[in-house]
């Protein structure tokens, strides 16, 4: 008896999802026209999406009020209406009786079955995680004040300058590269870039203290990558591959993709390395949860407005400290848990800078595909007189980890999907524009706070003569009280 016969007597819609996901003949990708693939490798086994809840009927309304309120791309009439087409094909009872039946009536069926699959995990892929009944509704408008720290420097009476202004006056700040690296580009000399170095250590340093392991990660990444993260997902995909003009632009826009080899591309965030590397890992319930870190280079393709152009708050590459963490979904509590512990170590990091932040609950048009709930972290800046981002921290629950097929056992033998939780420590270029700008002087100086004033004298220690005395020049000695 073949596998159509034994689905059709088992009757449930549920099976039938389940015993053909894992049929070997539908689960992995065709690559009769392209040697390779833009999203997955010839042994990518597909992400185990939750179809008895999509697919149920009573969710419907649901799934849908939760795409629109998040303004995705996800279309769930058109996913119901790609399975009634694939279990219409099974109705047909002659279908795939002889698994050696050669005929063109028969490899018409299965071709019919393979396109319809396809399309139908396509379709699944752009179905958004569920969100938090706790998040806001609505765009960046509608977020959440949670709580504010410090205030504005309303003593000051010049008019404050731009970080890039204040590096600028001492040469310690480059942005002249376009015709040799691109838009957007910028490079940090003597004190800038000792600044930047201090933070990251700073950061680090804390995150070590919380039990966080360090993971040094590639910068180049499969495809697959974001997407299973759920960075790509507004694409379009022909049949069985990527290959139209259209379907690499789209790509380009959102990701670097390697010129000669466009399977590969540059890592936006340090969290699809970390992720990447959980691909089909299982763990125990005893060793959850885990908390990793990773200082790595982030590439975007974004496009800023016109006044950040030339400026280093929106920029195509930059260094970031990144938290990520998986955790068991027992008590379902766990990943929730986690993400407040993940603010609440961001938050150490910029109140002991004594930076002047708020603390914000996104709404449901700012959490992207992954998130289920998040955060951010906005700076005041006063050379721009705007608050801006300087972290973000997301709980993604299993969206990340069925794509991933990243498991861990039960006490009980059960698998079940972890749960994975993304933060920011520290972004370098944002992080040092509010330094700088909350911490200016009147003659483009600027004081440092305390904490970060012990890693800069540990640094001065082994720097040269000259290094030191430029540092000097730029930054006052003095601290805050």
């Amino acid at each position: 008896m073949n596998l159509a016969s034994v689905i059709l007597k088992s009757k449930f819609t549920s099976s039938i999802r389940k015993n053909l996901s894992n049929n070997r003949q539908f689960n992995r990708r065709k690559f009769a026209n392209s040697s390779s693939n833009l999203l997955f490798s010839r042994n990518v086994v597909r992400p185990d999406f939750d179809f008895d809840f999509l697919l149920d009927s009573k969710n419907r309304e649901e799934i849908e009020k939760n795409i629109r309120n998040r303004k995705q791309i996800g279309d769930i009439d058109k996913l119901n209406q790609l399975w009634l087409e694939i279990q219409s094909i099974f109705k047909d009872r002659t279908c795939f009786d002889d698994e050696e039946d050669h005929s063109s009536r028969n490899e018409q069926k299965v071709a019919d079955l393979q396109r319809l699959w396809n399309e139908f995990y396509e379709q699944a892929w752009a179905i958004p995680n569920k969100t938090s009944p706790l998040s806001p509704i609505g765009d960046e408008t509608q977020a959440r004040l949670v709580k504010t720290h410090g205030s504005k420097n309303e003593a000051q009476k010049w008019p404050p300058k731009l970080a890039e202004e204040i590096f600028q006056a001492h040469g310690t700040l480059r942005q002249d590269f376009s015709t040799e690296c691109g838009d957007k580009s910028y490079a940090f000399f003597s004190s800038a870039a000792i600044l930047e170095q201090c933070l990251i250590e700073y950061a680090v340093d804390l995150l070590k203290s919380k039990n966080f392991r360090p993971l040094i990660i590639p910068d180049i990444l499969n495809l697959r990558s974001p997407r299973q993260c759920g960075m790509v997902t507004k694409i379009s995909v022909n049949d069985e591959n990527l290959s139209t003009s259209n379907d690499l632009e789209d790509h380009r826009r959102l990701v670097y993709t390697l010129k000669h080899n466009t399977d590969y591309c540059l890592a936006g965030t340090g969290e699809t390395g970390i992720a990447s590397m959980l691909e089909n890992a299982i763990y125990s319930t005893e060793e959850l949860p885990l908390k990793f870190y990773t200082v790595s280079r982030c590439f975007r393709p974004e496009v800023g407005t016109a006044g950040e152009e030339k400026r280093i708050y929106r920029v195509h590459e930059f260094t970031k400290v990144e938290m990520f963490s998986v955790t068991a979904d027992e008590s379902g509590t766990e990943s929730d848990d986690m993400l407040q512990h993940f603010v609440d170590v961001q938050e150490e990091i910029f109140s002991s800078l004594n930076l002047h932040y708020r603390l914000l609950d996104m709404p449901t048009r700012e959490l992207g595909a992954s998130a289920y709930r998040k955060f951010d972290i906005e700076a005041w800046m006063p050379g721009r007189n705007v608050y801006g981002e300087i972290s973000s921290a997301s709980n993604c629950t299993d969206f990340q980890s069925r794509r991933l097929n990243a498991k861990y056992k039960t006490v009980d033998g059960r698998y079940k999907y972890l749960h994975t939780i993304n933060g920011t420590a520290c972004a370098t270029n944002r992080l040092i524009i509010s330094l700088v700008e909350q911490n200016q002087t009147f003659n483009k100086n600027v004081n440092l706070p305390e904490k970060l004033q012990i890693y800069v004298d540990n640094y001065e220690k082994t720097a040269d003569l000259r290094t030191k005395l430029r540092f000097r020049k730029v930054f006052d000695r003095c601290s805050f009280s």
